[in-house]
């Protein structure tokens, strides 16, 4: 696992944390939380 994937992987645990602060996704809603971060991680990287 180089840096580049190890930040993604970071930032996504950022996001996991900050994101129902904000009301972004409901953090029970799984299959919602999954499309999210998957689509998040192809427009990353």
């Amino acid at each position: 696992m180089n840096s580049h994937n190890t930040n993604h992987i970071l930032l996504y645990i950022i996001l996991d944390q900050l994101a129902p602060t904000f009301g972004i996704f409901s953090p029970r809603d799984d299959k919602y939380h999954f499309f999210f971060f998957f689509n998040l991680s192809i427009f990353l990287y």
